[in-house]
Formats: structure tokens, sequence, C-alpha cells
């Protein structure tokens, strides 16, 4: 033994030393240079400014369990951390403080000034969660730790923007895209969040041009834009229109002559079957306008506000008060028929979270490399997704798979390495289409800018994020003007990618193209996707709902340890999460953690009490069959971890160490050999039980470590489990085999565990008659087993028998004959017997039980009179009758067992 061990676990003094002993010692360095397997996992680098949250914890979690079972298994692990700009939300940060703290817009600052500031908020406020992921106890390499907007990183996405450029890949060109105008940029399709809405449908009539009178219907969501109107459509095959073909209708304000054109487009079943036609505000309004070459009139300014061509009295206002006063005049003309209440899905912006805008604007594109090779690879299980589920998400994008749309009408991020001639640089810009093929020597792409810098113009679109980002598993290992460095040669393709699935198609989809594209392989092996944490009414938890704890505040009151080995019993593969939080005295409580609290006292104080009892003074007696039976469990415990955590079933893994530890362990087999610590116990005897003791310990904490680190370090150590040649830590040292019960014969082994069966079973049964009875705490109970009727060979010690039920006595008799009344079971070792004389008043305890018989028997003659209602069980929901038929099973068994007592206790 080392160290004595305080009588109670403080958690933030473990945890605190053991990450910094580990630091300091390079714990969580890869050697790039070692012969081991190697293992690597990338982190999905936060927001650089971000803060942790729950879904982080379950995340990196994760990712910690499986860096250090790795280490654990003799692999060379790299675990590489880092974080990524986030341009939007980091800008809009910055923005936000300059307009509430000085009056001012980055406009008014200019580009470089702004991004001075920007870079002093990242220095700020950035790296914070870094210090959470340390204190949460992650095992991260942080001597590798990367930022997206590093200088060598930024080479690298000039690097391939140069090469997908000089491939024919990118483009500019005028296309409708997703705008926000609250961010002033464009969005790809995957940063649009579709929700349900209960919107507004207006039907609103168009006079038909040179026929007075006569009017055509038109529904729609967005009377706003009528004033971009510059076509009316029906469908051709509509024969309720068919005269109006060639025609023009009437647009109301400004007041114009629109032409009335066929469109295989149209929905003959949508509304009326007649669609206004606005090609600037709608896609496929858009692409109707294309195909009958219509003018196309914006009439929204990019911040979502009506311009000048809206016409005077519109102009300036905000689009949905716009939509109001529409309506209104529409009202006023005698032009709206109605408006009805509308369900339909609105996109809105997923980071600012207001609805985008369809916007046709000037914008960079990128057919996507290597789609096929990527949609293989998850197909064939080159990369093995788990769930599966989500292969099928997959497939389905990959095989509807859109132009990326890649610039972003900001300033903080990645500026696109594109160079435009002065004097044509106006015409360059303004072009409908522009590629490698189109620009010639007026455009210059490339990693540097042009040596005669001062005569050209910088595009001044930042890329999208997302774009830096998917080439994160092997930019990270290797500068991008060089070969493969020793760290890439050793550690890439990465062996596991955990992440979230909403971001299958913004990342994981995207680097599997780019690993294909510059590495010629898949990025990764596997991926497993996180399911959300949600709150306990289902909710996803989030700072505006309320629903969402500081894990740090966690972490101070309960222990990292405890937060980790709670979320993660609790996360079922891919599944969401449900954390509990219940409210005692105005304070928050987290049942959850709690229970993770609790175990780790349970491991405390088992560990302390292995501590108190001192070493062995002699040579241990050979192992009893309660050793051999908790050694064998121990087997299968390694055994079980091993396929779960094979299989990525970390919830399962977590509850086999629970179960384990405190069930089998702690619950019986130490209250088993307590004896053997009696100051009368046999020293040989006593000797062979710490040498268990010790054994299960041992490799119990090479278990645990993965899950709850710090609290098995400190073990560890304290108890003294470290080898005289071993590593000095236990994240360092290598799981023993699977082999404890090294020269016990097999049938030895199943013997032993049986009997060990046979005994706790019947102590469960004991239990359960001194709980019927009101008896559970009382330890003055006698007991009388009969042997003959035993299922599993001898009762064995009876003292151990008395200890594990609360017994006073304990006695031991062939063929007994009970007397009348007196309760008994059938167990494997015997029917035991529980004479109540003394005990209880028998008098008061049968009338209890009548009561509760004469209460159980109208309950069950209720559900027998449902049940025999035809009607109600061929009308009622199948669930409905199945869960009476469960409570006439619950009431007819419990209706048996009052019965048994009642006779047990017999009459007056």
């Amino acid at each position: 033994m080392s160290a004595e061990l305080s009588k109670a676990y403080q958690p933030g003094d473990v945890e605190d030393q053991w990450y910094s002993r580990w630091t300091e010692a390079q714990c969580f360095h890869g050697d790039e240079t070692s012969d081991r397997e190697a293992y690597s996992i990338v982190i999905p680098p936060p927001n650089v400014t971000g803060i942790l949250h729950l879904g982080h914890v379950l995340n990196t979690t994760i990712q910690d369990i499986l860096a250090r079972r790795a280490r654990m298994e003799g692999k060379e692990v790299l675990w590489l951390p880092g974080t990524d700009h986030a341009g939007i939300a980091t800008q809009s940060k910055v923005e936000q403080q300059l307009r509430k703290e000085e009056k001012i817009t980055r406009h008014d600052l200019g580009r470089e000034a702004f991004l001075e500031r920007v870079w002093e908020w990242k220095e700020k406020h950035g790296g914070i969660i870094t210090q959470q992921l340390k204190r949460l106890g992650c095992c991260c390499d942080w001597s590798r730790e990367r930022f997206t907007m590093d200088p060598e990183y930024s080479r690298w996405i000039s690097k391939i923007f140069v090469d997908l450029f000089n491939e024919g890949l990118l483009y500019r060109g005028k296309r409708m895209v997703n705008w926000c105008p609250k961010t002033l940029t464009a969005l790809s399709d995957e940063e649009v969040i579709m929700k349900p809405r209960t919107s507004k449908l207006y039907t609103m009539r168009y006079e038909i041009a040179g026929e007075p009178g006569r009017f055509v219907e038109i529904a729609t969501t967005r009377p706003e834009t009528l004033m971009g109107d510059t076509a009316v459509a029906v469908n051709p095959n509509d024969k309720r229109y068919a005269d109006l073909l060639g025609k023009h209708a009437v647009r109301p304000f400004p007041r114009a002559e629109i032409p009335i054109v066929a469109d295989d487009h149209i929905d003959i079943e949508f509304g009326t079957g007649v669609l206004k036609v606005t090609p600037a505000h709608d896609k496929a309004d858009f692409e109707i306008g294309r195909r009958h070459n219509l003018e196309i009139i914006d009439v929204l300014n990019p911040d979502g506000t009506l311009n000048a061509l809206a016409g005077p009295e519109f102009e300036g206002m905000d689009r949905f008060k716009a939509r109001v006063k529409a309506a209104e005049k529409l009202e006023e003309m005698g032009q709206l028929v109605k408006v009805e209440e509308y369900q339909n899905n609105v996109g809105f912006s997923e980071r600012a979270d207001v609805p985008v805008e369809p916007r046709l604007s000037m914008q960079w594109f990128l057919k996507y490399p290597h789609a096929e090779e990527a949609a293989a690879a998850v197909a064939d299980d080159t990369v093995r997704f788990r769930p599966e589920r989500w292969k099928k998400s997959f497939a389905h994008w990959m095989e509807n798979i859109q132009d990326w749309c890649i610039s972003r009408q900001l300033w903080w991020g990645h500026q696109i390495p594109v160079w435009y001639r002065k004097e044509k640089a106006a015409e360059l810009q303004s072009r409908e289409s522009l590629d490698a093929e189109s620009a010639g020597a007026d455009l210059h792409v490339g990693i540097d800018p042009p040596a005669d810098a001062e005569n050209w113009v910088r595009d001044g679109d930042v890329l999208d994020t997302w774009f830096s980002s998917w080439l994160w598993p092997f930019a990270t290992m290797t500068d991008s003007d060089a070969e493969p460095s020793v760290t890439e040669r050793k550690f890439y393709p990465t062996t596991d990618l955990v992440t979230a699935p909403e971001i299958l198609f913004f990342w994981v989809a995207r680097m599997i193209m780019a690993g294909y594209r510059w590495r010629g392989e898949a990025p990764f092996a596997n991926v497993f996707f996180t399911g959300i944490v949600r709150d306990g009414s289902g909710r996803k938890m989030s700072k505006s709902l309320g629903n969402s704890p500081d894990p740090l505040d966690i972490i101070a009151e309960y222990g990292a340890d405890a937060l980790r080995f709670s979320i993660m019993r609790t996360a079922p593969l891919g599944s969401d999460i449900r954390f509990e939080i219940t409210n005692e005295g105005g304070k928050e409580i987290y049942p959850q953690v709690v229970e993770g609290r609790n175990f780790a006292n349970k491991l405390w104080n088992a560990a302390r009490y292995r501590q108190m009892q001192g070493d062995p003074t002699v040579e241990p007696a050979p192992l009893t069959l309660f050793a051999i039976d908790i050694l064998a469990k121990l087997e299968a415990l390694e055994a079980d971890m091993d396929e779960a955590l094979r299989e990525y079933r970390f919830n399962d893994a977590a509850s086999l160490l629970h179960q384990f530890f405190w069930s089998e362990y702690c619950d019986w087999y130490l209250e088993s050999v307590k004896g053997d610590f009696f100051d009368d116990a046999d020293p040989a005897a006593r000797a062979a039980t710490l040498a268990t003791m010790d054994t299960v310990l041992r490799r119990f904490l090479l278990q645990l470590h993965p899950y709850m680190p710090h609290i098995s370090e400190e073990l560890w150590e304290k108890l003294g489990c470290r080898a005289a040649d071993g590593p000095e830590f236990l994240m360092r040292t290598t799981l023993d085999d699977g082999v404890i019960l090294h020269g016990i014969p097999a049938e030895t082994i199943a013997t032993s565990q049986a009997g060990v069966a046979a005994l706790y079973e019947a102590v469960r049964r004991a239990r359960n008659l001194k709980a019927e009875y009101g008896l559970a705490a009382n330890r003055g109970v006698k007991f009388i087993i009969d042997p003959e009727s035993a299922e599993q060979g001898q009762v064995g010690d009876p003292t151990v028998f008395a200890r594990l039920v609360g017994a006073g006595e304990i006695h031991i008799e062939s063929g007994h004959q009970a007397e009348s009344g007196v309760p008994a079971a059938l167990t494997p070792i015997g029917k035991i017997h529980m004479p109540l004389e003394g005990l209880i008043d028998l008098a008061a305890e049968r009338e209890r039980l009548t009561k509760e018989l004469d209460k159980t028997s109208a309950e069950l003659k209720k559900v027998n009179a449902k049940l025999a209602n035809e009607n109600f069980v061929s009308r009622a929901k199948p669930e409905v009758v199945q869960e009476n038929r469960d409570r006439q099973a619950k009431w007819k068994a419990r209706l048996d067992e009052l019965e048994r007592m009642i006779a047990n206790i017999g009459s007056d």
C-alpha cells in the first residue's frame, strides 16, 4: 500500500493535480517515430471563441475514451486538437461589440483595422474552450494544437483553391443563392435550417389587360415581393386558363402589364393553379424567368428592407412589415380575395436564426471533386458509419449533390486568393460567368499575390468556414508546400471521427472527398455519430431556452469523472440523451451526475476499505469459491468491455463497469468475505482474500480508466498497483491479458460459480421473505434450511448466508417439518423456513394482508370485466388493450401472493 486515502473523496483536489502531472510528463504526446501501431483521431474543431456545453462533453468524452483505451492497448496515439475561426459567428460578435460600445460599423473602421479588432477579440476570448476541455480531462496532444487561421493552414486553403480553379472545378457566376439578411452573406444549402411555420396564404387577383372586370386569382405567401413580378404563369395542361396564354395581366403596384406564360413547373393543385413569377426572389421563379427570358426586378436590399424599385411607400420598410402593408393595400384596392393560415417550411440561417432570402448574387461555386469515390467509400464500408442508418442519408445527399457556394461576404476568414487587374477589375467582376478558361491574363489566382500587386485588386470575399475545415485531417499534420510529414506518414489516415449527424454534409462528406482528392484515400476508417443532449422534456438544450447548465459548474460540484461517467452511461449508440434536471429548494440537481458521483464515492470507499486491511502476513490459502467466482466475473467483464468498445457501445461498457463493481464486487463479494477480516479469522484465508481484492481492484482500474481517468489514476497510485518495472502512470499502462484464473480447471470454475450463484439466489429469496412481512431491517430473524431439496450442492458456511441475509440464527435441518403457517421458500440450496413467532403481531399482519387482498380482488375484478367486454377489446387501441392485460397479470400475481402469505400465517 502507498499513501493513505482520505476519508472522503474530493474530486477537485484529485483531478487538478493529475492533469498537471500528465501534461508535465508529456503523457499525451503522439510519437511519430514510434514503431507501435498507430491510432489517431482529430477533434472536430470547436469555435475558437466558443464555450463548453453538454454536447461538447458527450463528443469529447467519447474521443477521450477511444484515445485512452487505444493507448492502453499498446498503440501510439495522436489525438490532435484545434479550433475553428467560425467566420460568421466571430465576425458577428465583434460587429455587435462595435455597434454597442462605439456606435460604429466595420465599414467605418475599414477592413484591416476591423480584422485587427477581430484578432484582439480572438486573443481575449479564444482558448477558453481549450482550457475547459482540459478540465474535463481530455488527453489531446496540445503541442500540436491547430487554428484554422494559422499562417501555414491558411496557405493550405489557398493551395487547394488554386488546384481546384486550375482543374476547372471553381467558377464565379451570378446565381440564385441563400442570403442571410442579418449577416449580409451568402449561405450554402447546408447552412439553411428548414423550420415548420404557420404562415398566411394570401389569395389576390390580377386584372386581365384589355378585359376590364376579368381577373385571375393567385395564391402566394409573399405579397411583399409582387412589385418584382414580371409574369404570371399557368400550367399548359390547365384547361381553366388556356384562353389566357399570350395575354397580359396587370400587376397592381407599381402598375404594369406582365405576360401570362405557360410552364410545366406550375402545380395545378396548389392554390388556384396560377403563379406570380418573381425571378429575383424565388429559385423556382428564377428558372421560369430564364426559360421565358423574363425581366429580373430585385425589390429587396441586402438587409431585407425594400428598395426604390418597390415604390416610394415601401422603400426602406422591413420585408415582414411590407408583407402586411402590401396585403392591406391589395384589400384597399379590392384585390385581396382571402387570407388563410398555411403550414409550410421556412428556411432559416443556421447561424443568425432569421429567415433567409433567395437572392441573385455573384458568388464563387465549386463542383465537388471525387464525389463518386466518396459515395462508394461509405457504401462499401471503407468508411464505416455508426449507427449505420446515416449511410442512407449520406447516399441520398450524394445522389442529389449541388455545386457548393463557397464565397462569403465577410471580412473575417480566408480571403479568396484571386486578384483582378485594376483596369479590368470592374468588367471581370460583373461577368455572368468567370472561370480558368475565360479569365485570361487579367486574372491572377495563386497562393501568393502577383509580383506587381499594386496593379491588381483582390477579391473582397472570404471562403466558407467549411472550406477550411474539410482539409482538417491531413492539413493539420503537414505543411502545404511539403511532402507528407513524418507525423502524417505515421498517423494518417486517422482511425476514428466522432461528430454530430447535423454536420454530416457540412463536414464529413466534404472531408472524405478532400481526402481522395489530395491524399488518394479516405481520411478516416470509422465515423461515430453522437446523439443530441436533450432535457427531461425532450427539448434540445440551449441557452435561449434556459435549460442548458454550464458543465464547469457541474464539474465544480460533482467532479469531471462523475459528469463523464454519467453522460456516457445514458448515451445509447447514436441515440439522443435525456439529461435530467430537478430542483430542490431552489437548487438545480442533476440526478444522473449524482449517480456518477455516488459511483466515484463507492469506488473510493471500497479502495479505502482494502487499504484499511493492511498487507498479508502469511502465505495465502487456496482460492475459495467466492474468489473464483469474482475473478471469473472479472474475466468476463474484461471480455465484455473489449467487445462493447470495439462495437462503440459506450453506454453498455459504462453499465458493465457499474454493474460489476457496485453489485458483483461490493454488494456480493465483499459482503461474502468480510468474515475473513474478523479477529478470529484464519490468516491464510485473510491473505487469499486480500490477494483477490488486489487483483480485482488493479484490473478494474485499468478497465475504468478511460471513463474516469482522474480517480482511477489516484487510486492506482495510492493502492500501489504499479508494477515494479511498470510505467509511472496508469494511463500509460498496457491492459492485462484476459486470463486471470491460471491453472484452475474449467470444471472447478464452473462448479464454484454455480455454487455461489445458488447461494446468492437463496439469499435473494430469503430477503424477499423478510420484506414481505416487513422484516427487511430486522437482523434477529431465524431461518431453518432443509437442504434435502437443494438444487445445487451444499449450503456451505451458514455464517455467510446469515451475514448476507441479515439473520440472527441459521439452522440446518434435513427433513425439517415446519409448523403450519410458517413462511417458506424453495431455493437452490434447499427449502428455507422463517418462523414468525416473536417477530410480528400475527393478528395485525393477517388483518393488513386481508385488507390488501380485498383491494387487489376489486382491482382484478374491474380489469377482468373490461377485458371481457368485446367492444372494448375490438375498438380500443392495441397498446391500451395490452396495458390492461398487463395490469390483469400483475393483479392476479399479487392476489396469489397474498393468498399464500395469509395461508402461511394461518387462521386464528
